[in-house]
């Protein structure tokens, strides 16, 4: 009885979400793993494909982030997710339901006291980002150019490579900055020195950057003495809460 509340009988819709999914405005049609339908007749109408069953349990203890989850996981997929959002946007009180069930309540309560853990205070940034960055170095040159930029490459065309799009992110910046040689530029986050290195070469600043990342530390200070940049470029370990100057 409890297996068939919580996740239907054979390939029927679970009778706690058809509890939950009390919709007032707009249809939604479950197909695959589950089958029905719950909701009104309107002009609004979705259907999902559920290809896990146990995408009840990430609803159970998650709420709507769990539902979320559950798509990023492949456990569902819809072609309708535009109509799909519509629904539940005119159905607010029915998502608020599904995170009060009291599993979801719980499991964001002791998520909560998870994050209140990790407070982005000056120890537990470097705890935070040493889970992070300094995985290895190795690591990350698989899949990054070879400066190392970290994010948002500027592609132009689709012909470019990722070497090239990362160092036009870095003119971009530089032009935006007006950078000129006798400028003195802090960069919070270092990463692995490729910015700092670039602004340096190419439009001959002094350059402080800084980062509480030890690997990330290490690797840049060895590029900026490889590159002959020592005398312009000041690379500290160092949270910028503590930062002078």
């Amino acid at each position: 009885m409890i297996k068939t509340f919580l996740y239907g009988e054979d390939d029927s819709l679970p009778l706690l979400l058809k509890s939950l999914l009390k919709l007032r405005h707009g249809q939604i049609t479950f197909q695959g793993a589950w089958n029905g339908t719950v909701g009104e007749v309107s002009d609004l109408h979705a259907v999902i494909e559920v290809h896990n069953p146990l995408l009840m349990d990430l609803i159970l203890k998650n709420g709507v982030l769990g539902a979320a989850e559950g798509y990023i996981r492949g456990d569902w997929s819809s072609e309708h997710l535009v109509e799909l959002i519509q629904i539940l946007a005119r159905n607010r009180a029915v998502l608020d339901q599904i995170n009060q069930n009291v599993i979801a309540q719980a499991s964001q309560f002791f998520l909560k006291a998870w994050y209140q853990n990790r407070k982005n205070s000056i120890s537990g940034s470097r705890k935070n980002i040493a889970e992070h960055y300094d995985l290895s170095n190795d690591f990350f040159k698989l899949f990054l150019d070879p400066s190392l930029m970290y994010s948002s490459a500027v592609f132009e065309n689709e012909n470019m490579t990722l070497e090239e799009a990362s160092d036009l992110k870095k003119e971009i910046i530089c032009k935006k900055l007006d950078l000129k040689p006798l400028d003195h530029l802090v960069e919070i986050g270092s990463g692995w020195g490729g910015f700092a290195i670039y602004a340096a070469q190419h439009y001959g600043c002094r350059v402080t950057t800084i980062t509480i990342s030890q690997a990330q530390y290490d690797e840049a200070v060895t590029r900026v003495n490889e590159a002959g940049l020592a005398h312009r470029i000041d690379v500290q370990l160092e949270d910028y809460r503590l930062l002078e100057g």
